[in-house]
């Protein structure tokens, strides 16, 4: 009876002991909403595009200010679960103004207009390049409403909105560059971690279909960091050699669930999965590299003097995209050869901020032609391999 006893005190140690082990490799963390400012912003963003109508033309009953122009246009967003729709209102404060430089957004989801706030204008430029007008609103508030079980609670998305407004006419598509995040911190081996989550869709509602990452907390800098450190929720996040995965994630961004892992693979072979480039052919890599002039009007002088096209490639130091195609594209020795036939540039687009907007610029990498003269006459956006990029450059040349 005694040793009974004890196997089954020895066993009830020892399920505390794996239950403490599961609970230690097991995290219950609390998200909070972050924003980005100038030192932190988010590692890549895709523009969210909304048509733009006439007010006329709406589908909705909407209480619109009295004083709006004949140029008056309106969209919406749609987030969060509960199918709602959010409107806003691009008009002019005066029919004289240059620009559309008042924006309203329907923030409290009333379909009335007349009790929000007007948005100022952040900037507005003529682009000669373009022939058309950039305006840009900074730090709007995009709020929607999230239903979960009994409760409705009010969210938000920060970002800017800009659009392309013609010189006659009316501006029919806005764009929205998401600038907030979800963060929790935990601890893990006596270190202080953070976990980081991206409504990467920008509906409103984080699932599968978003990415997440973890970075030490007194360090959570990311916006530098390798494209491949963001992975889909369904995939394994690694802090150096430690896998975690999800287990479950509040819809609404405010809680998750994360587990440590300790998977069959290393965290080079995990990673190397989502490498869509390992099918590509293997060619003959360069000896040299390209030279890549870094000012445009250098390069414009050039390409007048020489009458040759200019080569312009877009970067992002986080691009995933552009990290590849510089070590394979522009590495490979018919790409080289070509590149002679061009005078090329490379420009970040972070630090070129202002020649990003001039060319329009919402994707990297984006590689841009321009004839000797200066003027853009064609553009290839994303990732280029080799062998297509080759006799796509081979029709500028003669």
């Amino acid at each position: 009876m005694k040793i009974c006893k004890n196997i089954a005190r020895t066993g009830l140690f020892v399920f505390i002991l794996i239950n403490s082990a599961c609970d230690r490799g097991t995290f219950e963390i609390e998200l909070q909403q972050q924003d980005g400012d100038g030192r932190r912003h988010l590692p890549y963003v895709t523009p969210k595009s909304v048509d733009l109508d006439p007010i006329d033309s709406l589908d909705a009953q909407l209480i619109l200010p009295g004083r709006l122009t004949s140029q008056a246009v309106a969209g919406f967003f749609q987030m969060g679960n509960t199918g709602k729709k959010r409107y806003f209102l691009l008009d002019k404060n005066s029919p004289k103004d240059r620009y559309h430089n008042r924006f309203i957004f329907d923030e409290n989801g009333d379909d009335d207009l007349t009790n929000d706030a007007d948005y100022p204008l952040s900037r507005g430029k003529f682009i000669a390049l373009r022939n058309r007008h950039y305006v840009e609103f900074d730090s709007v508030l995009l709020t929607y409403d999230f239903q979960a079980k009994k409760e409705r609670t009010r969210e938000y998305i920060r970002g800017r909105l800009y659009f392309w407004q013609p010189v006659r006419g009316l501006p029919t598509t806005a764009h929205f560059l998401r600038n907030s995040w979800r963060q929790g911190n935990f601890e893990f081996d006596d270190q202080n971690l953070s976990v980081i989550v991206i409504d990467d869709d920008c509906n409103g509602f984080f699932d599968a279909r978003d990415s997440w990452a973890i970075f030490q907390s007194e360090n959570a800098d990311f916006a530098e960091v390798h494209f491949n450190h963001f992975r889909d929720m369904t995939q394994l996040a690694w802090f150096g050699e430690n896998a975690f995965e999800i287990l479950k994630i509040d819809g609404s961004g405010h809680g998750i669930f994360l587990k440590r892992r300790v998977p069959e693979f290393s965290k080079e072979e995990d990673l190397s999965r989502d490498n869509p480039y390992l099918e590509e052919p293997q060619r003959p890599r360069a000896a040299r590299e390209i030279q890549w002039l870094s000012s445009l009007k250098k390069a414009k002088q050039r390409a007048r003097r020489a009458r040759k096209p200019v080569l312009i490639k877009f970067n992002a130091r986080w691009s995933g995209p552009c990290i590849t195609m510089d070590e394979r594209t522009y590495r490979d020795a018919e790409i080289v050869s070509l590149s002679d036939r061009f005078i090329c540039l490379r420009l970040d687009g972070d630090s070129e901020r202002r020649l990003a907007k001039i060319y329009d610029i919402t994707r990297y990498p984006t590689t841009v032609i321009l004839d000797y003269r200066g003027r853009e006459i064609s553009r290839a956006i994303g990732y280029q391999p080799a062998a297509e990029f080759s006799a796509y450059l081979a029709q500028f040349v003669k």
